[in-house]
């Protein structure tokens, strides 16, 4: 199999480590630059290809019918997980309508698009500073989002998931601020474990999950496997994982 992947997607370190791993098992890889929406140098491996990058690379892959590719699927969207979730959405009681909708009278509130579509990252807002930035941006006025009341976060954790199972994991955010561990707490890996059980959105991807201050855990979100960062997860464990999924896919 080969790996297609954007150099410029990783911080060094991060780039370092995953390359250091396929490497290890001895996986072809091409390193790509994206230019004016195209992907340089210009490769189509037969498959299986697994591609890691954003947008462009997601595009590319497929039009090259790339499998696994960048493992795109269409239920990575805030509407669909609460049919699947539910309660356990860390923003379960959230509101969904279009940007342009959005009330302007707001106190505080947390805001960010339905769909995984990077249009812009979710954040704080409150009365004064939405307008503002509704003003200062050119975002799409029909675009679905989320808004909803506050929480405070102690930890947030992400989980990468390849099969239905979990294999490797990072603490990346506590107290409102980066901070990075490979260590996890038992409970906290076991409800993620039973997060996947009940749904997954497809083969691969990433799951946040968060402690609050009231002590409870919350799935904050669903991410693409393609394009998300590692922060101090067990790449090689990552990378044997995606390989023996891609082993195992139908040649034809």
């Amino acid at each position: 199999m080969h790996w297609v992947i954007q150099r410029d997607l990783y911080s060094r370190e991060g780039l370092h480590t995953l390359l250091q791993a396929l490497e290890r098992f001895g996986a072809d890889f091409t390193l790509v630059d994206i230019s004016d929406g195209r992907m340089q140098p210009d490769v189509a491996p037969p498959n299986p290809v697994i591609a890691l990058g954003a947008n462009t690379v997601a595009r590319v892959a497929k039009e090259m019918e790339w499998r696994p590719g960048c493992f795109a699927n269409d239920r990575l969207s805030h509407d669909i997980w609460h049919e699947h979730l539910g309660t356990e959405l860390l923003n379960d009681d959230g509101v969904v309508c279009r940007l342009a909708d959005v009330p302007r009278n707001l106190t505080r509130f947390f805001l960010r698009p339905v769909r995984d579509s990077k249009a812009f990252t979710g954040r704080m807002f409150d009365e004064r500073s939405f307008p503002e930035w509704i003003n200062a941006g050119s975002f799409d006025p029909d675009i679905f989002v989320l808004y909803a009341r506050p929480k405070e976060i102690l930890r947030e954790y992400r989980f990468f998931a390849v099969a239905d199972q979990i294999v490797t994991a990072s603490l990346y955010r506590q107290g409102g601020r980066a901070h990075f561990a490979r260590e996890i707490d038992p409970d906290i890996w076991r409800y993620a474990e039973s997060i996947v059980r009940r749904w997954s959105p497809g083969d691969a991807y990433v799951l946040d999950v968060a402690l609050t201050a009231q002590g409870q855990l919350k799935v904050i979100e669903y991410n693409g496997l393609a394009a998300a960062q590692f922060y101090e997860a067990d790449v090689m464990k990552l990378v044997a994982a995606l390989i023996d999924y891609a082993d195992q896919l139908p040649t034809t």
